[in-house]
C-alpha cells in the first residue's frame, strides 16, 4: 500500500488522499464476489487512478506490464470515454 501511495502521489509528499484504505462496506462486498470480479474491479481502479498509464498501474498493483495487458484483455477493460475500436 505504501509503494502504491508513493507511485500515485502528486508530489514529493504522500498525503491522506494518496492512500486508499478499504471500508467496512467494501469488505462485505468482497465476501459475495468471486476472486476474478475483485481482481477486475481492482485493476480498473488502479488504471483509472493512474490515467491508464500501464507502467505506473502495473507497479502500483504489484504486477508487470505484459501481465497487466493480458488482464485488461481478459476482462475486456476499456478506458472510460474511449471510442470503441472498429
Amino acid at each position: 500500500m505504501i509503494e502504491r501511495a508513493v507511485v500515485v502521489a502528486k508530489g514529493n509528499i504522500v498525503t491522506e488522499a494518496d492512500i486508499s484504505l478499504p471500508s467496512a462496506a467494501s469488505d462485505a462486498d468482497h465476501r459475495t464476489k468471486s476472486l476474478e470480479e475483485i481482481e477486475k474491479a481492482h485493476i480498473q481502479v488502479v488504471l483509472n487512478e493512474n490515467q491508464w498509464n500501464i507502467v505506473r498501474s502495473a507497479h502500483a498493483s504489484g504486477s508487470i506490464g505484459f501481465t497487466l495487458y493480458n488482464k485488461i484483455k481478459k476482462f475486456g477493460l476499456k478506458k472510460e470515454g474511449a471510442a470503441p475500436k472498429e
